[in-house]
């Protein structure tokens, strides 16, 4: 009996071990990395001028360019802007932070269909690169992020209500 009960936990935690590793992954997959975003400008139309720093593993790295105009919108979208060169910090787009666990579906197909890309222009000479140790690179560079449309499009979809909380 207490070589069966050994057994079937034995067996339980492998399974559980197994699952638990798995789900982490998958969860790490659509996991943006930590960022940085500053303002760098304002742009004409509604749209921002933003600096976005990342760091990235060597695996994510061929995908720099997808990852920073991701971050870019994310930015706008939750965090707002950090001031920089002169100009003022800029609020979120999406005041309430728990709109992006409540609205965990649209921002994953959001993510997954790539529509962020609608909303950000990278400026290709600005990306700088540069090797970290431990197979890691700090990834930075302008991008141009279509505030008035994004917020148009967020607004049609039901994230945010309206357009008066944000002036």
């Amino acid at each position: 009996m207490t070589i069966r009960l050994t057994t079937l936990s034995t067996l339980l935690l492998t399974v559980m071990a197994f699952l638990t590793g798995t789900v982490a992954a998958s969860a790490r997959q659509n996991v943006p990395p930590a960022y940085d975003i500053e303002i760098a400008g304002q742009a004409d139309g509604g749209r921002y001028l933003v600096r976005v720093t990342t760091v990235l593993d060597k695996n994510q790295k061929n995908d720099a360019r997808e990852w920073l105009r991701r971050l870019a919108v994310d930015g706008v979208m939750f965090h707002g802007l950090a001031p920089a060169g002169g100009y003022s910090a800029q609020a979120p787009l999406i005041a309430d932070p728990l709109v992006r666990s409540q609205k965990a579906e649209f921002f994953t197909a959001f993510n997954n269909e790539k529509l962020y890309n609608n909303y950000a222009d990278l400026e290709n000479s600005s990306i700088i690169m540069t090797k970290l140790p431990k197979k890691k690179w700090e990834v930075s560079a302008l991008i141009t992020v279509d505030k008035e449309n994004l917020l148009h499009f967020l607004n049609e979809h039901g994230i945010v209500e309206g357009f008066g909380n944000l002036w």
